[in-house]
């Protein structure tokens, strides 16, 4: 691994844990293993910014979480079981990627342009591939509400990792992560139901 992956892992771990501006570069430099407060990460990166920008890129273009979105859909018995396997790949992928997910909900908004990136190359590519996931599911549902369900199937799986998150791993209501899987594929599904009829 480079000094410059070094440095980028050890600040998306940091800012993951502590939040961006809790986190000095000092403290980045010695994540990483250089002398804190050398002056070694402006060897690699002109700010914290830039160490930031290159963090969220790697993890975006080096993410495959569309693989098993693809997958679930094509293994599973049913649609029903089709939509919670995708809920379940998706929760997955949001547990693998704690810190980034961290940054995006509390770091990002002085940052618009990390924003975009992230709205462009995570959210709308997950929404994307979703969205093909259902037209296989069901071919006669109407864009308009394939995007609308897949936004509402995103927001849910979104909020119920988020609520766990920040309550240390537990759903705060008391929801395991199997009950809500069951939920939100019965959701979906009756959506879909409804929306194709």
């Amino acid at each position: 691994m480079t000094t410059k992956d070094r440095i980028t892992d050890a600040a998306m771990r940091l800012f993951g844990e502590r939040g961006y501006a809790a986190t000095s570069v000092a403290l980045i430099e010695q994540e990483a293993g250089l002398a804190p407060g050398s002056g070694g990460l402006y060897k690699h990166f002109r700010s914290k910014k830039a160490v930031l920008d290159a963090g969220i890129r790697s993890r975006i273009e080096s993410s495959d979480d569309l693989l098993p979105l693809i997958a679930a859909v094509q293994a599973a018995p049913d649609r029903r079981a089709s939509l919670r396997a995708i809920a379940a790949a998706a929760l997955a992928r949001l547990d693998s990627e704690r810190d980034l997910n961290r940054i995006l909900v509390r770091d990002l908004a002085p940052f618009p342009d990390l924003l975009e990136l992230f709205r462009t190359a995570e959210l709308q590519r997950l929404a994307d591939a979703l969205s093909a996931g259902v037209v296989q599911l069901e071919p006669s549902l109407p864009d308009r509400a394939r995007a609308a369900l897949s936004a509402v199937f995103i927001g849910a799986v979104s909020h119920f990792w988020l609520l766990a998150d920040i309550y240390g791993g537990s759903h705060p209501l008391g929801i395991d992560r199997n009950a809500f899987l069951d939920a939100v594929a019965d959701a979906a599904d009756a959506a879909i139901a409804r929306g194709s009829s």
